[in-house]
């Protein structure tokens, strides 16, 4: 008896240590992840002063923004997945993190739009490789009944980074402005929006330094040996044995869709329709954009708890599909209407919308999934959902050039987009519900990893 209490109080103390390591883990690189948002986001602030120093059209900005992050994301989302089930993660991590912001920083020293465009997909391909490490390092440390609070919590950094960038960065950029700045060897004078892209990456790389020194590999704690990744046509099989899945994940890429055409134009549409200028609208778009994804991100997973286990799936699918129709309205409008409190108030609930369909939407993955698979199907879902995303930003630009030359042209463009990216995703989700709810639960219970995994 004497025995048995005794490895009770280490199998607790073991566990309540690995808990401790588990806090500071998803702590460390939820604040990578905000930085990441941070690097990727402040361009948007930047597109007034960056266009008129480079001569650069809305297309090309565009392209920058969306179409040469976004492909060059997907393309290294995959291969750094399995890199980093098959290596030690928090190194990788590190040097990813060391990666992306020493490419953000880079940024400040663009002349032109190509090298301007390669620094963006050298802060693409390191930012790729975060998402599924993290999320991986989390499985390995939390057990199932924590795991979603570690991965809720990890998804508010998009939020916050995209906040913090707008409502810090319009603030920041503001002060730049009123700098006594050196003239730089081999760069000259150093503008405003230069000093912001070497401000924002230098975080980054502290960051870096820590989760390399910090972070130790949760398998190497346990001693648990690293099988590698699945065979990638074991994913192909898996994805393609079920015909929602697809579609699934369709469905939440138009609205990814949308995040990134609202995260790329929509300061620089309101401050087109409403004449005003990066100081005024940084703080304001980062305060909304803030509150409004890390509620929505947070009520979300709240929402997505209450169901019983074997409804989770219908319910989780049911709960997309009606945020989804509510999402059309304020996202179509929000660009469009004349009063900027409106147009504010509209964005805010867009966020508050599309932030819960996006912090849900890895959870049925997570109910269907093989164990061993989920690191990889998160990257393929990453991947195409930074291929029909990066679209949106290019879309809007080549749209708001084509539409008659006034004042409202990209907040017309943008609204467009928004309308056919969100009807379109809420119909795709309603597919994905029906054919859940129509599906037998016992042969989806049955497959591996299903439901209760």
């Amino acid at each position: 008896m004497i025995h048995l209490a005794a490895q009770a109080k280490q199998s607790k103390e073991r566990q309540d240590t690995r808990e401790g390591s588990g806090r500071y883990a998803v702590a460390l690189l939820t604040v990578c992840f905000t930085l990441a948002h941070i690097d990727r986001q402040v361009l948007s602030l930047l597109v007034g002063p960056v266009k008129a120093s480079l001569r650069l059209s809305d297309s090309q900005i565009g392209i920058v923004q969306g179409a040469a992050f976004s492909i060059f994301y997907v393309i290294a989302s995959v291969p750094l997945a399995r890199l980093v089930d098959a290596g030690n993660r928090p190194r990788i991590l590190a040097w990813c993190v060391a990666g992306w912001s020493v490419m953000t920083a880079a940024c400040g020293l663009a002349s032109s739009f190509v090298f301007l465009m390669l620094m963006r997909m050298g802060v693409a391909v390191g930012e790729a490789g975060l998402p599924p490490g993290s999320l991986a390092i989390f499985a390995d440390i939390f057990s199932s009944k924590r795991i979603a609070k570690a991965t809720t919590f990890f998804m508010i950094s998009p939020y916050l980074g995209g906040g913090l960038a707008l409502f810090v960065g319009g603030l920041l950029y503001r002060k730049i402005g009123h700098w006594k700045v050196p003239i730089v060897p081999f760069v000259g004078q150093v503008e405003p929006w230069q000093m912001m892209f070497f401000l924002v990456g230098l975080p980054g790389i502290v960051m870096a330094l820590l989760v390399a020194s910090t972070l130790p590999d949760p398998r190497s704690v346990q001693n648990s040996p690293v099988s590698g990744a699945p065979a990638l046509s074991q994913v192909i099989n898996f994805v393609a044995q079920r015909g929602f899945y697809l579609t699934y994940v369709g469905a939440v890429s138009l609205i990814v869709l949308l995040l990134y055409s609202y995260s790329a134009w929509m300061p620089a549409a309101m401050m087109r329709s409403h004449n005003l200028n990066e100081g005024q609208v940084g703080p304001v778009f980062g305060l909304v954009l803030l509150t409004s994804g890390v509620a929505g991100s947070l009520i979300a997973g709240w929402l997505g708890s209450k169901s019983e286990e074997a409804k989770a799936l219908p319910y989780v699918a049911s709960l997309l599909m009606r945020t989804a129709a509510l999402l059309v309205v304020p996202a179509v409008l929000a660009p469009l209407v004349a009063d900027y409190r409106a147009s504010i108030t509209l964005f805010g609930i867009s966020v508050f919308l599309y932030s819960a369909i996006v912090s849900l939407s890895p959870v049925p993955v997570q109910l269907i999934a093989p164990p061993g698979m989920r690191a990889q199907l998160i990257a393929f879902m990453g991947l195409v959902y930074g291929l029909v995303g990066g679209l949106g930003p290019v879309c809007v630009g080549v749209l708001s050039e084509h539409l008659p030359h006034t004042g409202q042209a990209l907040a017309r463009a943008l609204a467009v987009v928004a309308g056919v990216s969100v009807s379109g995703a809420a119909i795709l989700f309603f597919g994905v519900w029906r054919a859940i709810t129509v599906m037998s639960r016992t042969k989806l219970q049955g497959e591996p990893g299903a439901a209760t995994s």
